[in-house]
């Protein structure tokens, strides 16, 4: 796009600010199933973010091709106008001191040689018995994101990380077990992906018989990715927004000490090791490292630049596609995966978690979520279990770890966590 022939045309047109968000994303995407490649591609595309201000109006328009008549995207914006109230004027940023420009050279290169290596997993149906499909799916993706405007900012960052997908079935009579996992890595090198695969493919033959736990309360060792997919769905409680609007279980809790003294809660979208790595929102505001919880206290919720005003309180550079997080995590400690196993010594291990999107509630911080896992007794797994609730709420979750684990785990590409022991949850089946 020729961002300045557009900003003149705009200047002509009373448009009285515009700004171009340009998305650019590479991808590569392998996927197999037993012995078969199901999709291979490497693609790319363009999306295009245009935000207009004319007559204290603010229009967005998004676009996904190259090919743009200039002089439609300007009577778009003005015909789209009229329908708007005068009051839903957004912002544009006008400094231009953080203006940054990549060097980096687009021609992204991918590991496609993986296909091979996935496909090699087949064999792993030939060491059991009802071991019906394996499938694995890789990707890397490449972005690149740049802010354009008629005030002469210029800002300008990338990304690239890949994300494995494993799934197997197994079918006994009329019993099936199927479990998926997924992580998200800078580089595959980093995962020893034989473990990934085959600790998936055990977990999920283990799990075609099973026994049932009684109702009770027990103490729970919820696995690093059970956690991070919960923050995944509750995060919205440290909007600022959402507390403004009574939409969030910590109104008025600000300063104040809401979970145990061992959690700290952290947000750094700038990590030069974090693959998602922003260095500034959509609004073009910097991002940076922040305690959203340290210690237990609620220090701060996250406000993009209209939420802060209402406050007086800058932006803390939480806007993208709405306000949100890149790069959340439970601050870590020292226990190994093994060692927690131990600390728990006897309760129940909480492996996978089903039916977050309606089971969480973060308007009250409800959660109740079905579950599977192993029982656990003298620090060994005895017996898988599946078809078990667990009932909570976010206070009760986060004031009641004892343990905390050092195995963080990216299960989205913004949310992490750790592994921990909870104490006294109470679990049905």
């Amino acid at each position: 796009m020729d961002y300045q022939k557009l900003f003149s045309k705009a200047k002509e047109n009373n448009i009285n600010d515009i700004q171009v968000i340009d998305e650019y994303v590479k991808l590569f995407h392998v996927k197999t199933t037993n012995d078969n490649v199901e999709i291979y591609e490497i693609h790319s595309n363009n999306k295009y973010n245009i935000k207009a201000i004319i007559d204290n109006k603010t229009v967005y328009i998004n676009l996904e091709k190259n090919d743009f008549d200039l002089d439609k995207i300007i009577e778009c914006i003005k015909n789209n106008s009229k329908y708007l109230d005068s009051s839903e004027k957004d912002y544009i940023i006008s400094d231009t001191s953080n203006n940054c420009l990549l060097s980096r050279d687009d021609d992204i290169v991918f590991n496609t040689n993986i296909t091979d290596k996935l496909l090699s997993y087949n064999t792993l149906r030939e060491e059991y018995d009802n071991f019906i499909e394996i499938s694995n799916e890789y990707y890397e993706i490449y972005t690149r994101i740049k802010i354009v405007n008629n005030n002469d900012v210029v800002m300008e960052d990338d990304n690239k990380y890949c994300m494995v997908v494993t799934n197997a079935i197994f079918k006994e009579n009329d019993k099936i077990s199927s479990t998926f996992d997924e992580i998200y890595i800078n580089d595959v090198n980093e995962l020893d992906l034989d473990k990934f695969v085959t600790d998936n493919v055990k977990n999920t033959n283990d799990k075609l018989n099973f026994k049932k736990i009684k109702n009770g309360k027990y103490n729970v060792l919820l696995k690093n990715e059970c956690l991070s997919n919960i923050f995944q769905n509750i995060n919205s409680i440290f909007f600022g927004d959402n507390i403004q609007n009574n939409k969030s279980p910590l109104v008025n809790k600000i300063g104040e000490k809401v979970f145990g003294n061992n959690i700290t809660i952290i947000e750094n979208p700038n990590d030069e090791n974090y693959f998602g790595k922003r260095l500034f929102d959509n609004e073009g505001t910097l991002t940076s490292y922040k305690e959203i919880v340290s210690d237990g206290v609620f220090k701060s919720p996250i406000y993009d630049i209209k939420s802060g005003e209402k406050e007086n309180i800058k932006s803390t550079g939480n806007k993208y596609n709405g306000i949100g997080f890149k790069n959340f995590y439970l601050k870590p400690e020292n226990n190994s995966f093994e060692d927690l196993l131990n600390k728990l010594d006897n309760g129940i291990l909480i492996d996978k978690v089903h039916g977050m999107h309606a089971t969480i509630n973060p308007y009250n911080g409800n959660i109740s979520l079905q579950c599977e896992g192993y029982i656990i007794e003298n620090g060994k797994m005895i017996d898988s279990s599946k078809l078990f609730i667990i009932s909570t709420d976010i206070f009760e979750l986060l004031n009641n770890i004892t343990e905390i684990g050092n195995d963080i785990k990216y299960t989205s590409l913004n949310f992490a966590s750790p592994s921990v022991i909870i104490k006294n949850m109470s679990l049905s089946s």
